[in-house]
This record gives C-alpha cells, sequence and structure tokens, in this order.
C-alpha cells in the first residue's frame, strides 16, 4: 500500500499543472483510505502515527489554491508516508528479532556527540544566507496554506510545524547548520501561527 501511495505522491509532485498534481493526490488518498483497516490492525502505532498525518497533509493538499503551496503538503505527506514504511519495517526487524525488544533497545540506544561547531565565521554566514535564501519558498508556500486552506486544519498543519522544530532545537546532535535552518524555519511557522489565532 504504502508503494502504491509513494508512486502517486511522486507523479503529484512532479505535476506541472494542479489539476494534474490533484488528481494523484486524489489517488494517493484512496489508496490510504482502502487500505485503512490494514493498517488500524497493524501493532506499530509508530507506524500508525506517521500515515494518519500522511494522510491528513493528503487532504490538506487538496484544498490548497497554488502548486507551491501543494507541493510543500505533498512533501509532508511523502515524509510521512516513508517514515511509516521505514517504521513499519524496524517493526517487523524486532519481531523477527531473537533479542527481547526491550533489550534491543535498550542496547541500540546511544547518545551521537554534539556536533563541533564550525571554525569559520565567514563559512557559517555563508550557509546561513543559503538556508535564509531556501526558506523563502517554504515561506510562501506557508502563506498559501495560511490564506488557502480552512483556517482549523491550518493551524493543525502549522502547529505541527512548530512543534517539529521545537523536538529539534531540543537534540544535542544537530550540525550547527541544521540547529539554524529549524531556528529560522520555527520563526516563520510562528509567524503563521499568529495568524491563525483566533481560528473558530
Amino acid at each position: 500500500m504504502i508503494g502504491f501511495v509513494e508512486t502517486h505522491l511522486k507523479n503529484a509532485l512532479d505535476a506541472e499543472e494542479i489539476a494534474l498534481a490533484r488528481y494523484h493526490t486524489y489517488k494517493a488518498i484512496n489508496t490510504m483510505e482502502k487500505s485503512r483497516p490494514q493498517f488500524e490492525d497493524c501493532a506499530c502505532d509508530y507506524a500508525k502515527k506517521h500515515l494518519k498525518e500522511s494522510l491528513e497533509n493528503l487532504k490538506l493538499a487538496t484544498r490548497v489554491s497554488s502548486l507551491e503551496g501543494t507541493r510543500i503538503l505533498l512533501r509532508r505527506a511523502l515524509d510521512g508516508a516513508l517514515a511509516g514504511e521505514e517504521a513499519l519495517d524496524l517493526h517487523d526487524e524486532l519481531h523477527d528479532s531473537p533479542y527481547d525488544s526491550d533489550v534491543l533497545a535498550m542496547n541500540s540506544m546511544q547518545k551521537g556527540p554534539s556536533a563541533p561547531l564550525l571554525a569559520d565565521p565567514d563559512n557559517q554566514r555563508r550557509i546561513e544566507e543559503q538556508i535564509d535564501a531556501s526558506l523563502q519558498a517554504y515561506k510562501a508556500s506557508l502563506a498559501d496554506v495560511v490564506n488557502g486552506v480552512p483556517c482549523s486544519e491550518a493551524l493543525v498543519f502549522v502547529q505541527r510545524i512548530y512543534d517539529h522544530c521545537e523536538r529539534q532545537l531540543l537534540r544535542e546532535d544537530l550540525t550547527q547548520a541544521k540547529r539554524y535552518y529549524n531556528y529560522r524555519t520555527k520563526e516563520l511557522t510562528e509567524e503563521a501561527l499568529r495568524q491563525l489565532q483566533g481560528c473558530p
């Protein structure tokens, strides 16, 4: 099921017209809805969570009026589907493992080393400028979501991105570039949250 969803999502992302992107998006939604009983019965809660978020993003994507706004939701849906697939694979591996899953989890947990700070401030500044430039498309897409998606649904979506950035910033193994990326994404998303305050 996930393989079919990923194919439809990749076709939707490659589409140059919003009507074609929506066509493939609806195909992905129908595939997930038909398979819903299977993944509801799955004992892997982590996979279910990602697949549910993926489906929510797909439904939101059908309501956005611009192609770029649709694509940001499709990319998030694809990320969710891939994360769900990875969680299912890991779940299967744990079942096939000769070790108890709790023991395996304890033995495989290790704290990554903190990323070294970049010594060259000019290089760091260039990286930050590149990140800021790349986030302009995100900012525009976020505006499309705020203005083109029903307020309560847009609020759920934007809040999810904000929460994700906050969780990332708590990680000790982030590189300086990734930390800056999440910090700036959080700032932009916070502004969108302010605009959505007071949703019914």
